[in-house]
This record gives structure tokens, C-alpha cells and sequence, in this order.
């Protein structure tokens, strides 16, 4: 997550939705303030946190990134399950994401059943995204720089139909969202 009080944005970040770029790339204008609210908080985490260091969010602009659900997936399996051999990830990952380790994307931009970003982004149009941002905040930094993938998104050679039908299950108000933008 980035908070800049001195910019008046806030970027809440699901998991694989390039966190760590984004929270390294905004640094240089956000002394120890984004630390406060964590990582990949969610928007209930983030209000108790800005409760608790008296933050006050009411008037700062709240973005949120999403990602394709079956890419961030595939994205969090690499990951998480890198040191294994092929077969093993895939059982580990399938039963990891049934657990539901990982947070649908929605309790990121959505909070008592309504939109609580006010502008969310497609992770996969990030470099535009943040410029957008910048221009909105009047923000001054060198153009963000994406990094590619390392690895290809051949669903099926990754995921069952199973974990697939999950996927778009669980994540179906992300899908709409996201061709909704």
C-alpha cells in the first residue's frame, strides 16, 4: 500500500498487483507514513489502521489496482511454490487458494457492500495508471518502469478446470469490474 499525506493519495494493492514496485517506486515521496497502514492491507484493515494512527482518509483520493484473477493466480503460485517440482506445486497451490489464503480482490476497493476506491486501476495497463496518478497529485518522478513476467500464462498448463471454475467463482465481481473499466 502508498499513502502520501503530502500528496493526498492512498493505492490499496491486492497481492500481485506489483506492490513492491509501486510502494518502492512512490518512496521517494512518502517518508515512513505508508508503513503505518501495511502491505497488502484491505480496506477494513486500512480503516482500523488510519483509526489507530489518526489518520484521517475522509478527503484523501483512494485508488486501488486489479489484476485478470487467473493471472494474479498463476502470478502468486510462481511465487509461492517456485522451489518445488511441477507436480507438487499444483497440489500445494490448489489447496493453498481453496483455503483461501488469498484475499478475493474486492475486499480491496469495496467496503459494506459498496465501492470505496474512487478510481481503480487495471494492473495491466500499471505504467499509465501511476502516470494518471501523478498528473492528478501534481506528483514530479521519472516514468515508472514495468518489468516483464517471467513466466508464461498458459492457463491450463497451470491450473485445472477446478481451480479455474473457483477462480471465476470467487473473483466473478472483479471479472465485471474489470471489463467494466
Amino acid at each position: 500500500m502508498v499513502l502520501s499525506k503530502k500528496y493526498n493519495f492512498l493505492i490499496l494493492s491486492p497481492a500481485k498487483t506489483a506492490t513492491k514496485a509501486v510502494f518502492t517506486y512512490y518512496q521517494s515521496i512518502n517518508q515512513s507514513e505508508q508503513y503505518k497502514l501495511g502491505w497488502h492491507s484491505d480496506v477494513n484493515h486500512t480503516i482500523r489502521q488510519s483509526q489507530k494512527y489518526k489518520i484521517n482518509l475522509k478527503n484523501i483520493k483512494k485508488y486501488c489496482f486489479v489484476r485478470n484473477p487467473i493471472d494474479r493466480a498463476i502470478s502468486m503460485f510462481h511465487m509461492t511454490y517456485r522451489y518445488y517440482d511441477l507436480s507438487e506445486r499444483k497440489s500445494k497451490f490448489k489447496a493453498s487458494l481453496m483455503s483461501k489464503n488469498m484475499l478475493p480482490m474486492k475486499k480491496y476497493y469495496k467496503y459494506n457492500n459498496k465501492i470505496w476506491a474512487d478510481e481503480i486501476f487495471k494492473f495491466e495497463d500499471l505504467k499509465n495508471s501511476i502516470k494518471l496518478i501523478n498528473q492528478a497529485h501534481n506528483i514530479d518522478l521519472p516514468e515508472f518502469q514495468v518489468r516483464s513476467s517471467d513466466y508464461d500464462v498458459n492457463y491450463k498448463e497451470w491450473l485445472d478446470v477446478e481451480t479455474i471454475n473457483y477462480i471465476c467463482d470467487r473473483e466473478k465481481e472483479t471479472f465485471k469490474l474489470i471489463n467494466s473499466i
